[in-house]
């Protein structure tokens, strides 16, 4: 069963840092993604560069994340490996409790000493989880054209050509008067 202590190495501690940019990399694997117990995610890897660009108010936090997942196809159930790339921001303001202001907006303890990045880590990396997960091999293949949405389609549009080829004979004598 994996701890809290695994995700210790996620830790950064921000009491002593200068006022200034600070960067800083982490590294993730399988182990990461059971102990948040994913069950879209089979395994997977990752690299974090994270930087903090701290100043008297607040904290400006970027994510840059390469990650590649292992998924399970919805339509063949195969694993197959999903290779992505994503970005973020948040800032973090100082204040007297920790709370979420909004999208990508927190505000943190004054007297906080570290932060832990894994929970943003992990919630950048599962929101790049497409919904629907297929296998590369059907991302080129057709559209089947017996899909009942292609039939309505192909069956409304020749409805309508055949509307506009058969105009009422008194409406093409008012076209005469434009």
């Amino acid at each position: 069963m994996n701890t809290l202590k695994d995700l210790k190495k996620y830790k950064v501690s921000i009491a002593q840092l200068a006022e200034k940019e600070h960067t800083y990399q982490f590294t993730g694997d399988g182990d990461f993604f059971k102990y948040f117990e994913v069950d879209t995610i089979e395994n997977g890897n990752f690299e974090a560069k994270v930087t903090l660009a701290k100043s008297e108010t607040m904290i400006q936090v970027n994510f840059d994340i390469k990650c590649t997942l292992q998924l399970v196809c919805d339509r063949s159930l195969e694993v197959f490996d999903f290779n992505f790339e994503t970005k973020d921001e948040i800032i973090l303001k100082y204040g007297d409790h920790d709370e979420e202001l909004g999208d990508g907006i927190r505000l943190i303890d004054r007297h906080s000493s570290e932060l832990n990045f894994a929970h943003d880590i992990y919630e950048l990396i599962s929101l790049s989880v497409p919904m629907k997960k297929l296998h590369p091999k059907f991302k080129d293949e057709e559209i089947d054209e017996s899909a009942e949405g292609h039939i309505v389609y192909s069956t409304l549009s020749s409805k309508i050509e055949e509307k506009e080829q058969t105009i009422d004979p008194r409406w093409k004598a008012l076209e005469k008067l434009k």
